[in-house]
């Protein structure tokens, strides 16, 4: 990481995007420093706990890859508001002068079409997500993820508002009451459910957004776990609702640029959410998924 000893002008540029990553920091919901460090850990930051305190305090820019990784922690890809905050304050403190990065900032810069779909999933989704977003630490996703009942007992009571026994949800889920009870006493020992005195279960963020580590800025580090549940419940209860795909030849470099608006749609599905049980509630997978298949 470039230390950065500048002069009153640049610092007043600088400044904004420590600031902006407080800010962000403590919105993704994470109160200092090193509840943002501890949650992610070197894997994602790529550096120490005081490299990233520097950057914290303004005594450095991070190069472009940690910035990123730093993204990647404050898991603000699927919000574009907050993705625009972070990297034109980002951009602002590489050029160090205001004026330069305006004029750049505007030159890229293209406002959208306030009526279409893609502002409306976006205003949909901020007003859920607002205040709504909890963080889950690597120890509390390591146990979330140990095996399969766990990860749907975790599922199944994290998006209801009621009160489940052991017994109620193995029969939701085909389990059996002991192995429900193991697996929700496990979630409790990991801080995020707890039990009322008649011994029944409750998340006390239930319907909130969980945002599980992430190992870059697009890719969550248990994707290739969560997908094999997900595909082993759809095989025993499941049927496919949407199927859509288009193949492509296309730069590398050029087609991240479609990422945000892919992360965008996916969360914006969250705008049906519900936390009580109606005449067809379902839980349903919505995946956006971009492959390379061989370089031509």
């Amino acid at each position: 990481m470039k230390l950065l000893f500048p002069n009153v002008l640049e610092y007043a540029a600088m400044a904004e995007f420590f600031t902006v990553l407080r800010e962000l920091r403590a919105e993704a919901g994470f109160p200092s420093a090193w509840a943002f460090y501890k949650a992610c850990g070197p894997r994602v930051l790529g550096c120490t706990f005081k490299g990233y305190l520097y950057i914290e305090k303004g005594r450095s820019v991070p190069q472009a890859k940690f910035a990123l990784r730093i993204a990647a922690g404050l898991k603000i890809a699927g919000d574009s508001r907050k993705t625009k905050r972070f990297a034109t304050a980002y951009l602002r403190s590489l050029l160090g002068r205001k004026e330069l990065a305006e004029l750049l900032i505007r030159t890229l810069s293209r406002p959208p079409d306030p009526h279409g779909l893609t502002s409306m999933v976006q205003r949909a989704s901020q007003r859920i997500y607002a205040g709504k977003s909890k963080a889950v630490t690597q120890v509390q996703a390591e146990v979330l993820l140990s095996d399969w009942r766990t990860y749907w007992c975790w599922i199944a009571v994290s998006d209801d508002v009621g009160r489940w026994s052991p017994a109620r949800l193995a029969s939701a889920l085909g389990i059996t009451a002991a192995g429900a009870r193991a697996s929700l006493e496990m979630i409790v020992k990991a801080g995020l459910f707890a039990k009322d005195q008649r011994g029944r279960y409750f998340c006390p963020n239930a319907g909130q957004a969980f945002n599980f580590p992430r190992d870059s800025f697009y890719l969550p580090r248990s994707r290739s776990l969560v997908r094999q549940l997900w595909a082993e419940m759809g095989k025993r209860k499941g049927r496919v609702l949407f199927d859509r795909y288009f193949f492509l030849r296309a730069s590398e470099a050029d087609i991240l640029n479609y990422f945000p608006y892919l992360a965008q749609m996916s969360h914006g599905a969250r705008v049906y959410a519900v936390s009580e049980k109606g005449p067809d509630t379902a839980f349903v997978a919505v995946n956006a998924t971009v492959r390379r298949l061989f370089p031509f």
